[in-house]
């Protein structure tokens, strides 16, 4: 029932039902057919006119306010997938705050940093395990997290070169950072799964 007018691009669509929608508009021009462009979107449709607002904060083991990540809602169906139906809502964490909209139901909350950091509400490392938080239509609730952790925001730059033993530079490959299993604080070593990459230059450095 998506319908695209041709003349204006204009995109006109009505959901029949809620529901998660993955929408890929290609696009080529009627005077050049080699000039053409992709468009991706993925809409989640609500049965709430008056979705529920959830704000809070998140903050580490020492109170201090998180800087980098974000919070995520999972419909509790996510467990069992039915119909291969389920909501996934996002919210960047800035400044320890956090705020987004959600349609009713039953959520688990859970948070992850840019580094791989990841906890579940209220205080476990394991989906199954965590807290579910019933929403409404209208509802406006504040849910404050508390991690089991303190996470750092500092930064390192690393820097090198890659070569063949006679010192030919290897061009073009991947350089790859995994970090170890911290158990400190995150049992079985959950919670923590930090990998970087990057790729050399004609010269070797990265």
């Amino acid at each position: 029932g998506m319908i695209i007018n041709e003349q204006t691009g204009e995109v006109r669509w009505t959901a029949k039902e809620k529901g998660n929608y993955e929408v890929w508009i290609h696009a080529v021009s009627q005077s050049n057919p080699d000039a053409a462009g992709d468009q991706y979107f993925y809409l989640n449709v609500f049965s709430c006119s008056n979705p529920a607002i959830i704000t809070g904060t998140i903050t580490d083991s020492k109170d201090n306010p998180v800087n980098n990540g974000y919070v995520q809602f999972i419909h509790e169906d996510y467990m069992g997938n039915k119909e291969g139906y389920y909501e996934n809502n996002y919210s960047e964490v800035i400044d320890g705050k956090y705020s987004l909209e959600v349609d009713e139901g039953k959520y688990y909350m859970g948070f992850q940093d840019m580094y791989g950091f990841y906890q579940i509400y209220e205080a476990t490392y394991e989906i199954e395990k965590g807290k579910l938080i019933e929403t409404n239509c209208g509802d406006n609730l504040t849910i404050d997290m508390k991690l089991l952790v303190e996470l750092s925001n500092e930064l390192f730059i690393v820097k090198g070169r890659v070569t063949m033993e006679d010192g030919t530079p290897v061009a073009y490959t991947s350089v790859e950072f995994e970090g170890t299993w911290d158990d400190e604080g995150t049992p079985n070593g959950l919670g923590r799964g930090i990998y970087f990459s990057a790729i050399t230059d004609e010269e070797g450095y990265y």
